[in-house]
This record gives C-alpha cells, structure tokens and sequence, in this order.
C-alpha cells in the first residue's frame, strides 16, 4: 500500500491523482471489464473514454467523460484528451488485444513505478528499437529498461506527455510507438517495463477485429519506426 500522506491521509484515501483515458471501437464489452476492474482499485482513478464507433452511443455513470466521436480517428484519439487532464499521472488501456487489472493494488503499484522512473512511461509489455531494417524486430522486454511501451497498457506523470506533438486526430495509426519516442525526449531506454505488472492483469478477448489481424502489422511497425527516425533521428 502507498502511505504517503497528503494532508492528513494517505494517498489510497484520494478519491483521484490519477486519469485513466480508455479507447474503444468495436468491443464495449471490454471496455465495462476494465471499468469493473477500475471501481475496485484501492486508488480511484477518474475515467475518460473516446468511443471510435459512431454506431455506438457509449454510456457509463463511472466514466466522468466520454467523447462519442462521429469519426473513427483511431487509438491516437485518446491522447488528445490528455491537455484536459488534472491529475499528476495519467493511465491508457485499449480495447484492442487489452488487458484489465486483476488485483486492486495495480494502480498503486503502477504510480509506485512512476515514482521510481520519472521521466518514461511504464509498461506492462514492450521493445527495444533495434538497429537495422526491421527496428521493431527485437526481443520482448520483461523487466528492464525499453524504447517502446506496447499499447495495452501506459502510465506517465502527465506532465512528460508535454514532450509528444500531438498533432490531428487520426493522424497517427502506431500510437504507442509515436508516444513512446516522443516520449522519450531522444533518449533510448526511457521507459520501463515490469513484468509484475504483467501477472497482475488479465488477457480481455480479442474478437475479429484490430490491427494484429492485419497481415502487415509487422511491417507497419517496422517502416513507421524508421519513418520517425529518419525525420527526428535515433534514440541515444
């Protein structure tokens, strides 16, 4: 449990010091596990959603805001909520091959993380940039230092995000990787990913849709790495 004390209790006490900005498209249901989930954390989070699918009118009493998007702009989406943010962390999840909490200290444990690596984003599943042509080629990390958080899972002190343009919605397919560069300041090894993390969360199902099922999600990958370094450089 985290025992910092902030004016005369601790910090599991405050009702929020931290955002979770969810995203979803095509699995809602998802979506009200990982709010389930989120209710029974020992720190309470506030919730945002961005809704990509126009044919769902997406509403939750838990969720303090959520933006029915007339649009699918993507997973970037989400980010653009992150100027509205008030809080000193902030916490994504995706619906699209995600995960949810499986213990109720995950969010403590999270910003216990932040606390110890400040200035990177923690992951729970994430790479290396490699050298060469296929940079996004490299070994899953466990728990160690990474260039890369994956999607399914980010917590931040909402104030690196500072670092990441974010341009137009819908602009930026490789979300997670365009975060994490930019992220990164031009650093390699920015981030860190904890595999106890990992083992607190659950896999959420996956259905028929998302961008894995693409045949090319690899290469995608692999040529917006490169697209990225080539305008803003390598990692050093």
């Amino acid at each position: 449990m985290i025992s910092e004390m902030k004016h005369g209790i601790t910090v599991s006490e405050l009702e929020t010091e931290i955002t979770v900005i969810l995203v979803s498209y095509k699995r809602p249901d998802n979506i009200k596990l990982i709010v389930d989930a989120l209710m029974k954390q020992t720190i309470k989070p506030t919730i945002f959603l961005w809704n990509n699918n126009s044919e769902i009118q997406m509403k939750d009493k838990r969720i303090k805001w959520i933006v029915n998007s007339n649009q699918n702009v993507g997973a970037y989406g989400r980010f653009h909520l992150v100027p509205t943010v008030g809080t000193e962390y902030v916490m994504t999840f995706d619906d699209d091959v995600g995960i949810a909490p499986d213990k109720n200290d995950f969010i403590e444990q999270a910003i216990n993380l932040v606390k110890e690596h400040p200035t990177g984003i923690i992951g729970a599943f994430g790479k290396r940039i490699v050298p060469g042509v296929y940079p996004y080629n490299g070994a899953e990390i466990r728990t160690d230092y990474a260039d890369i958080v994956k999607a399914k899972f980010m917590c931040m002190r909402t104030e690196i995000l500072k670092n990441v343009p974010l341009g137009t919605p819908g602009g930026v397919r490789e979300d997670d990787i365009y975060i994490s560069y930019y992220a990164a300041n031009g650093k390699k090894n920015a981030h860190f990913i904890s595999w106890a993390l990992r083992e607190s969360t659950i896999v959420l199902p996956e259905g028929d849709c998302g961008n894995d099922k693409n045949p090319k999600h690899m290469n995608s990958r692999n040529d917006f790495i490169n697209l990225l370094i080539k305008k803003s450089g390598e990692l050093k």
